[in-house]
């Protein structure tokens, strides 16, 4: 039979054990490292209809500022620090849950493809000769690990307020918030059908007018959670990811929004 002494000897040293084997498990949300680039860099680096890989060892940090949680974003997140954002192209799904909106991360860049799509800087994996696509998505959990780190640091990012006339190309892929903005065209209205500005909805593109006639569009996704919601009327501000694609057979910036309460009306 054994002692007490004993058996209290035994659980310590259980305990002790254990604590010993929790402590040398990784955590699950290690610190991201310093950065030693800058989005604003990375941009000067990439070309707009070309990939390029990276070869030196960059990392850039970055906290997330979109959100896929509502289906408007697919298979990537945005990444923004002080100088620029970067749309970071991966191959899973609710990533929201994973990153959500306002984390921290760093970016191990080498051996990642960049390219400029839209204006906007996107970083993944060089797509094949035959594709159209430049970039397609890191593919592996694996890879995916290597490239993004990220950390319990959360902080959601506020958007920066412009005047669509102060906008220029290298704000693409900020997050931006457009203010006095009215609805003056959706192509999710069919007039033939009879159909008029206040049967918009957000599915396709709407196109917005400020105070000083300047327009921007809006773009969503027909899978998004609320692509079938009327756009409010009245005067709005709309916050959403910047980038620059062609709108009636010429060049127009876009706003892509992460969630349909990024649209308020005053």
């Amino acid at each position: 039979m054994l002692s007490p002494r004993y058996i209290l000897l035994l659980l310590v040293t259980i305990t002790l054990v254990g604590c010993s084997a929790a402590s040398d498990k990784p955590s699950d949300m290690p610190t991201p490292s310093a950065a030693n680039t800058t989005v604003a860099t990375l941009r000067g680096y990439a070309s707009s209809g070309v990939a390029h890989i990276v070869r030196d060892d960059m990392v850039l940090s970055g906290r997330v500022t979109s959100s896929d949680a509502e289906g408007n974003f697919y298979r990537s997140m945005v990444v923004q620090d002080a100088t620029g954002g970067v749309e970071v192209l991966v191959d899973m799904y609710d990533l929201c849950a994973i990153y959500p909106e306002g984390t921290l991360l760093s970016l191990h860049l080498a051996g990642c493809a960049v390219a400029i799509d839209d204006g906007v800087l996107q970083v993944g994996s060089k797509a094949a000769e035959y594709d159209t696509r430049l970039l397609e998505p890191i593919a592996s959990r694996q890879l995916i690990d290597c490239v993004v780190r990220r950390s319990d640091d959360v902080a959601v990012v506020e958007a920066q307020r412009m005047r669509i006339a102060e906008i220029d190309m290298s704000a693409c892929g900020r997050k931006l918030r457009i203010d006095s903005l009215h609805l003056v065209a959706a192509s999710s209205v069919d007039t033939l059908a009879g159909m008029t500005l206040s049967d918009a909805r957000w599915s396709g593109t709407t196109l917005f007018c400020d105070e000083r006639g300047d327009s921007i569009a809006v773009v969503t996704s027909p899978y998004a959670r609320f692509a079938e919601e009327r756009v409010p009327h009245g005067e709005l501000s709309i916050t959403g990811i910047l980038s620059w694609a062609a709108y009636a057979g010429a060049g127009c910036y876009h706003l892509r929004m992460s969630y349909a309460d990024n649209c308020t009306v005053y």
